[in-house]
């Protein structure tokens, strides 16, 4: 019952649109929600994708008139968008309405009861309209201090909706790699050892909400930490910080030194920054390579072959083809 215009594009044939829009394989669905498109990641069954685009146009805000309602939310909601408003309907409701359809993993509540704001810890002598998110970690409350507009309100929310640090489970995984933020910093410790280290990365990470994933992979869980330090080619058990530039891109930059929140923060800083250098499994650099035909290893790839003051010619080829 819900009007939505459908669209078929041949990616092969409009190879411009499929890259502006980031398409990396077929089929890709994208639901376009006031001009921003959103994934579908779910089942590729009619039923199933029906259902996804409902919830998405469906009502996105729930109105909160009574303190009883408040608490229930409070208590129970693991995270929550509050606004803070004149009236529960008009402009700034639409407003909060289009960023919930941008964020629908998180519920969005708005009321105009100084009581309901005051269980949010809002101040009820607070301008309207405020927006405040709530979450069940150390770094519970958030205030909103941007334009009231849908796309400011969404980015906000993905922002600060994470915890500060996120260990690598089963459950959390898709959350980390398919999050819009790529780039992470990761922390690999035995479970005996990470009491020591984790207050340095939640610290670090207050510095780069939205900028970066901070993560936690317990390197002793033989069911997540073993497979993943495997995959980054860590062995033993020694606590390493990595930097990782998310599945496309597939660079890591490892830290090296003494673990503090200063030197922490200088790396994720440049890592940022892409002020790093990547870590290949590589041969080592030749000591002489001043032949006509260089010689490339990993680690001097990007200085001789990705330098774009000049045109490279390279010849790969195996080891027992040498």
């Amino acid at each position: 019952g819900v009007d939505v215009a459908l669209a078929k594009v041949d990616a092969t044939e409009d190879h411009d649109l499929a890259q502006a829009h980031g398409v990396q394989g077929y089929p890709t669905l994208l639901f376009f929600i006031d001009g921003v498109p959103r994934d579908y990641a779910g089942e590729r069954t009619k039923d199933a994708i029906v259902a996804w685009i409902g919830k998405k146009l469906g009502p996105a805000v729930q109105n909160l008139t009574t303190a009883d309602e408040a608490e229930k939310i409070v208590t129970g909601d693991d995270v929550a968008v509050l606004a803070y408003l004149d009236h529960l309907s008009g402009a700034h409701s639409d407003e909060l309405a289009a960023a919930s359809r941008l964020e629908d993993t998180i519920s969005f509540y708005q009321t105009t009861s100084p009581d309901v704001a005051k269980l949010f810890h809002i101040d009820p002598e607070a301008k309207r309209p405020s927006v405040v998110l709530l979450k069940k970690e150390e770094e519970k409350l958030t205030v909103f201090d941007g334009e009231f507009r849908a796309s400011a309100i969404a980015e906000f929310v993905s922002a600060n909706k994470i915890p500060l640090i996120t260990t690598l489970t089963q459950e959390t995984a898709p959350a980390i790699f398919d999050n819009p933020i790529k780039k992470q910093i990761l922390l690999f410790a035995v479970a005996k050892e990470s009491s020591k280290f984790l207050p340095i990365i939640k610290e670090t990470a207050k510095s780069f909400k939205g900028k970066l994933l901070f993560v936690f992979v317990e390197r002793d869980n033989e069911e997540v930490g073993e497979p993943v330090a495997n995959y980054f080619g860590i062995t033993g058990n020694e606590t390493t910080v990595l930097a990782y530039t998310g599945n496309e891109d597939a660079k890591k930059f490892f830290f090296s030194g003494e673990i503090s929140l200063d030197t922490i923060k200088e790396f994720a800083q440049d890592f940022l920054e892409d002020k790093l250098t990547p870590s290949y499994k590589s041969d080592p650099v030749p000591e002489s390579n001043d032949e006509d035909v260089k010689v490339v290893v990993g680690k001097s790839l990007d200085q001789i072959v990705l330098d774009e003051s000049k045109d490279v010619l390279l010849e790969v080829c195996s080891v027992l083809a040498r």
